[in-house]
């Protein structure tokens, strides 16, 4: 019985092409999550990361128009998928095979995805802190 050894692998180090290619969809990841892996043919995964923050933004509503410790509760545990998600895609974007780009919806409106999530998050954001600074302070002192 012989045992031969596995044939040997050689890494290819990757082309300018596959770098630009990884580097645009590692921007358009940071600028929008999701659209990063819609731009390197993922698009399970683009799916997966911006329905996660588009859900985080949904419960950070609903907390903000209906304050309670399970709304936060809520809101904080559908961030944490959102950075999950978000986190395995900028890792992702570097390491899974290169397909030809998905979702054009999402890829090629990245930036109207951000500047609309971002403006959400920040009117979200205001009306918390204008309306329910209060209320949040009295839940701290518990």
């Amino acid at each position: 019985m012989s045992m031969d050894p596995l044939p040997a692998t050689t890494h290819q180090p990757p082309s300018a092409v596959e770098s630009k290619l990884r580097m645009q969809a590692f921007v358009r990841s940071w600028l929008c999550p999701g659209a990063g892996s819609a731009w390197i043919g993922w698009p399970g995964l683009a799916v997966l990361t911006w329905g996660s923050i588009v859900v985080f933004l949904a419960s950070a509503a609903l907390f903000v128009f209906r304050p309670s410790v399970g709304s936060g509760l809520l809101a904080g545990l559908t961030l944490l998928a959102g950075l999950t998600m978000w986190t395995i895609e900028q890792v992702g974007v570097f390491l899974f095979a290169i397909h030809p780009p998905r979702l054009q919806w999402l890829f090629r409106f990245y930036g109207l995805w951000t500047v609309l999530m971002s403006l959400t998050f920040l009117l979200l954001l205001a009306i918390l802190i204008e309306h329910h600074s209060d209320t949040i302070l009295d839940w701290y002192s518990l």
